[in-house]
């Protein structure tokens, strides 16, 4: 399940993980993407969207939801600055750092644990 997350800046992104993602999950985190780039092109906003994400925890997400991302998030990977990602599970903070080479082509993301929330949205928004 994801919901959104207000972040109160409008050039962060804000999710919430909690459980398996489906499709109309990822339709969601699509359109609201969609909706902050837009809004951010309007404002005349070059900084580059970044992404919160607070995952409570993650049980996967379905073939459906995955091609439903790549689809609707590949072609805006250029317009992406940086990824906050805040839980506590061991496996994202391994999965941030392994792909932090990669990422700074394009994102540079950063995990957080949960008792440092507000400093991840601070790092994002920066």
């Amino acid at each position: 399940m994801l919901t959104i997350i207000e972040t109160g800046h409008p050039h962060v992104a804000g999710f919430k993980i909690d459980g398996k993602l489906e499709k109309s999950d990822v339709d969601v985190l699509v359109d609201h993407t969609k909706e902050k780039l837009q809004g951010m092109s309007d404002a005349g906003d070059d900084r580059g969207l970044r992404v919160y994400v607070e995952v409570v925890h993650f049980g996967g997400i379905s073939l459906e939801g995955l091609v439903a991302e790549v689809k609707g998030i590949f072609p805006h990977l250029g317009d992406f600055k940086k990824k906050a990602v805040v839980s506590n599970l061991a496996w994202a903070d391994t999965l941030t750092k392994l792909f932090q080479p990669l990422g700074k082509h394009w994102i540079e993301g950063r995990h957080f644990s949960p008792d440092e929330k507000a400093e991840a949205l601070a790092w994002a928004a920066e």
